[in-house]
């Protein structure tokens, strides 16, 4: 199941979809259910986990490095989403999994 896009097309840049997110975020809760999370932080073996596994569906290009990005990037989307749903006038459509509003 690999990638429509490279990340050489994309300037170097890796296009993250759906199923990486979706694999990813898997990946990385098997290793907190298997206690490699230490302080807050994924252990040495974690990562090599990690990355091993997320090769074996996507593309031999990802390494620590690209997913510890990833992985950074939605803590911060999840950061937004969180704030804004504590704020007074938005909401939460669950089939759409997306923060809602009025229009005005």
């Amino acid at each position: 199941m690999e990638s429509k896009s490279s990340s050489a097309q994309n300037g170097g840049r890796t296009t993250w979809t759906p199923p990486m997110d979706h694999l990813f975020i898997e990946l990385m809760v098997e290793q907190v259910v298997d206690r490699e999370l230490l302080d807050g932080q994924f252990s040495k073996t974690a990562w090599t986990n990690i990355v091993i596994k997320f090769k074996e569906s996507f593309r031999p290009s990802f390494n620590k490095e690209v997913l510890r990005n990833r992985m950074k990037t939605l803590k911060n989307f999840f950061n937004v989403v969180s704030s804004l749903r504590g704020t007074s006038g938005f909401g939460w459509n669950d089939a759409k999994e997306i923060v809602t509003a009025p229009d005005d």
